[in-house]
């Protein structure tokens, strides 16, 4: 008996800390019914429509007057209806989600024989809120559609992004080593496995995941929250795409090069300037719709980069006494000779040692299913 419970006690302190290191990956509604003298509605139906994709939650006002509709899909808008017995319904249009963030709203519904017509807030009137309030859970960045689709990346990572929040220098936080920053996508831990750098890829100049294929993104520094944990400075939280009930899809290729980029600087603007051959290329395209509407969704994404950088800036001495400020203090003529001897002794070839180009290339694919019940009840939740 003794060693059954110590077992069931190790799931759950297992279970415990999984549930710990879990990220957050929705978004909730919670709020009030009352009615127009301030009494609070007891039963009354709330019910979150999400237009894209036609999914449907809802839930009950439960003592108080308190409603709560959690796990809804990051996004919108939405369209919420909250209705009583003998009441008009009060709808709350264009309303948007924000990850891992609660949207409040506080309705007063009227009586039928008060009102001609149902009330209709439009724009997320009742979802706002302050920039100081005890909803807030510590200090976090959200970094929604819009700005990803809007804000100027040369590298398209999810780098250019976090920048802007107020605490971050690059990838660090808080001044703390960004090696212990912890990245989750879709709530799996997406960090580099060698705790090199912040964000896998970083020292291949490569991106984890492809832009067009995120939703959402949130930097949390502080938060009050125990599903936040394992990380030093700031845990940045993504959501990719998923698709809705229309087809859309888009498609894009950049390229830059050493033509791209001036040969002279200072203030008279005839101060010549060094610029090495490189060559970037990238390009991708997503697609997404819907398989069944209203219920089955799909999303495919793909993206790669290949680009060529100068391998090194030094050059060997060649022993000549003409000096550069990249010159190596090591002579050509022993590079050459250990080049030679190596092709000679074991067959190896070391190729060039400066003037060499290093080739990189990246690829990232996502493929998303999602499933969505008509109905999503949630009148057991307070």
């Amino acid at each position: 008996m003794l060693k059954r419970n110590l077992m069931v006690l190790a799931v759950m302190l297992l279970a415990a800390s999984i549930t710990t290191r879990a990220q957050v990956t929705t978004g909730t509604i919670t709020g009030t019914a009352k009615d127009s003298k301030g009494a609070e509605l007891v039963g009354a139906t709330v019910e979150a429509l999400h237009e894209p994709s036609g999914t449907l939650y809802r839930t009950i006002s439960s003592k108080g007057g308190q409603f709560n509709l959690p796990s809804l899909r990051v996004g919108g808008p939405y369209k919420v209806t909250i209705s009583y017995v003998g009441f008009k319904s009060e709808i709350y249009s264009d309303l948007f989600i924000q990850l891992g963030d609660a949207t409040k709203i506080n309705a007063r519904l009227l009586e039928e024989g008060k009102s001609l017509q149902e009330v209709v807030v439009s724009g997320g009137t009742g979802g706002r809120k302050s920039l100081i309030s005890k909803d807030r859970k510590g200090a976090s960045t959200n970094i929604n559609r819009r700005l990803l689709e809007t804000m100027p990346t040369l590298s398209r990572s999810i780098t250019d992004f976090i920048k802007i929040t107020p605490q971050s220098n690059g990838t660090s936080f808080a001044g703390q080593d960004n090696r212990f920053v912890n990245l989750t996508i879709d709530g799996s831990i997406f960090n580099n496995s060698f705790g090199l750098q912040a964000l896998p890829g970083s020292q291949t100049n490569a991106t984890p995941i492809s832009l067009d294929a995120l939703e959402e993104i949130t930097v949390n520094l502080s938060p009050y929250s125990l599903r936040d944990a394992g990380f030093t400075g700031a845990s940045i939280n993504a959501i990719t795409k998923s698709g809705t009930n229309t087809f859309h899809g888009s498609a894009f290729f950049n390229k830059r090069n050493e033509n791209f980029v001036g040969t002279k600087a200072g203030l008279d603007g005839k101060v010549p300037i060094t610029v090495t051959s490189f060559d970037v290329k990238q390009f991708g395209a997503s697609v997404g719709g819907p398989i069944i509407k209203n219920k089955l969704f799909f999303f495919i994404n793909g993206e790669a980069e290949k680009r060529t950088d100068p391998g090194t800036s030094f050059v060997a001495n060649n022993n000549d006494g003409n000096t550069a400020g990249n010159e190596s203090r090591t002579l050509a003529s022993d590079l050459d000779a250990l080049s030679a001897y190596l092709k000679s002794k074991f067959n190896y070839d070391t190729g060039p040692y400066q003037g060499y180009s290093l080739i990189t290339k990246s690829y990232s694919r996502v493929a998303a299913q999602s499933w969505h019940i008509k109905i999503i009840d949630t009148e057991h939740n307070v």
